[in-house]
C-alpha cells in the first residue's frame, strides 16, 4: 500500500478520547513495523500490516456527536493520504 506519509501522520495525530489514542498508537505501530520503505514523502506499507491497522481503526466506536465527527475526520484524512497521483516532491 502506498500512502502519503504526512497525511497519514496527520490522520493518526489527534484522538478525541484516551481510548482512541491507544488504538491510534497501536495502528501506527503496526504501520511502522510493516513499512517496506519511505521515499519522497510516500510510505510503502506491507498490505497485511495495513489491513490489520485499518481493522483496528474501524472497530472504534462512533456513537456520540463528537466521536462521530472525529471518525468522519479520520476517514477523510486516511482517504486523502491514499488518494494521490504521481510522485510527491
Amino acid at each position: 500500500m502506498r500512502v502519503r506519509d504526512e497525511d497519514l501522520r496527520y490522520a493518526l495525530g489527534s484522538a478525541p478520547t484516551s481510548h482512541w489514542r491507544g488504538v491510534f498508537d497501536g495502528s501506527w505501530g503496526l504501520i511502522k513495523n510493516g513499512t517496506v520503505c519511505v521515499y519522497a514523502g510516500v510510505r510503502v506499507v506491507d498490505d497485511t500490516a495495513w489491513r490489520n491497522a485499518m481493522q483496528k481503526l474501524w472497530r472504534l466506536p462512533s456513537g456520540g456527536r463528537h466521536v462521530a465527527e472525529a471518525r468522519r475526520q479520520l476517514s477523510w484524512a486516511i482517504n486523502r493520504a491514499l488518494n494521490f497521483e504521481g510522485e510527491i516532491k
